[in-house]
């Protein structure tokens, strides 16, 4: 709440500045207030209130400067009346800023100053004059400032109002102070009322909050702002020399040409029934023949030695070995071979031979030499 000292302030501000100046700034040039909530300061300026002067205008200013206790926005409009046996309404409606609120006090403050206190009250008569006022707007907020000695009427709450005035008006009196009453108008009927003393906080359901105006929409031109579509980049191709291959390139390049002889490139092969006949294993080659020279002893050696068993069909492996590595180391190999051929028949793989024991070497005996017979008798 506002002190008598701030309020003191803010009079002795406008009471320096020349009342033409304040009747302009009033009344003047003013454009239309924007869209707001609006709010009405009524004030009983009857002959009984004039002991209650100081506390009236000190209540005045704190309404005024707090807002409304808090509910009023920069925006907001309000006007301020006073009543005794008629009703005053020259005070000009005023926009309320936070940020001019002071001034804003201090004004309504002289105006009400300059009113003067005269005549009795007729609470009916201002009642009907803000009635028809709220028939002409969405919502008004009423604030009362009066000692609650006359009856309220006009109001679907004017039992319960008049109750509250006879419970307070001994008490206001004594005290030299106003009743706060507050009205509270929708579509021009009225829907809540809150009487309390003078500085304490009223009960009136708070206003919803006002939307902001929308900003305009400004229409853009989609053709103009299009965004080009970000250039697609491959990824970089290192090639096993070590030179970087473009991708575009590679993706461009032809397919490889068929080799000589219209077959198809060298790929893993894969083994195919065979139309030719099949091969016969070799015939046994024959066993050398010792020279006479050898005195047998070549064929000895040989004949412990097994005889390859020519294999059949069905005992042919295929293998890529060769046993050119055991002609290389000077070792005797078995020089019979048998051709591996592709065959459809199912390759079935024979154990090996159990290895013959070896037979020991026959000693070699000297050859008898006849004794030479003599041709002399």
């Amino acid at each position: 709440m506002m002190t008598m000292r701030g309020f003191l302030v803010g009079l002795c501000l406008l009471i320096s500045m020349p009342s033409g100046v304040i009747a302009a700034q009033a009344v003047g040039g003013r454009k239309p207030p924007p869209p707001g909530n609006r709010y009405l300061f009524v004030v009983e300026n009857s002959s009984s209130m004039q002991a209650r002067d100081e506390a009236v205008q000190e209540a005045l200013f704190d309404l005024v400067h707090s807002g409304a206790r808090g509910q009023m926005e920069s925006g907001d409009t309000f006007g301020v009346w006073t009543f005794n046996s008629t009703v005053d309404t020259r005070f000009p409606m005023q926009t309320w800023d936070s940020a001019n609120r002071l001034n804003l006090s201090a004004r309504v403050n002289i105006f009400l100053r300059n009113q003067g206190y005269k005549r009795r009250s007729r609470l009916d008569a201002v009642v009907a004059d803000v009635h028809t006022v709220a028939k002409s707007v969405d919502q008004l907020t009423v604030f009362f400032l009066l000692d609650g000695l006359d009856r309220m009427a006009g109001t679907p709450f004017d039992s319960e109002i008049n109750d509250m005035f006879k419970d307070l008006s001994q008490g206001a009196a004594r005290s030299k102070a106003p009743i706060l009453m507050g009205l509270r108008a929708e579509k021009g009927e009225f829907t809540a009322y809150s009487v309390v003393p003078s500085g304490e906080q009223l009960t009136l359901p708070p206003l919803p909050r006002r939307i902001p105006p929308s900003q305009p929409v400004v229409k853009v031109n989609q053709t103009a702002i299009a965004a080009t579509p970000p250039r697609r980049v491959a990824p970089i191709i290192m090639t096993r020399d070590g030179s970087t291959t473009d991708p575009e390139a590679l993706t461009a390049r032809p397919a490889p040409p068929e080799s000589q002889g219209g077959q198809a490139p060298a790929t893993r092969s894969v083994d195919q029934p065979s139309s030719q006949a099949p091969v016969q294993p070799a015939e046994k080659s024959p066993q050398p023949v010792p020279s006479p020279g050898t005195n047998g002893l070549l064929a000895k050696v040989t004949a412990g030695i097994p005889t390859p068993v020519p294999q059949s069909r069905s005992n042919v492996i295929r293998t890529n070995r060769t046993d050119t590595g055991l002609a290389g180391k000077g070792m005797a190999t078995n020089l019979n071979v048998v051709r591996v051929i592709k065959t459809t028949a199912p390759v079935v793989e024979t154990p090996p031979n159990p290895p013959e024991p070896a037979s020991s070497p026959e000693p070699i005996v000297p050859p008898v030499v006849p004794p030479a017979v003599s041709s002399t008798v």
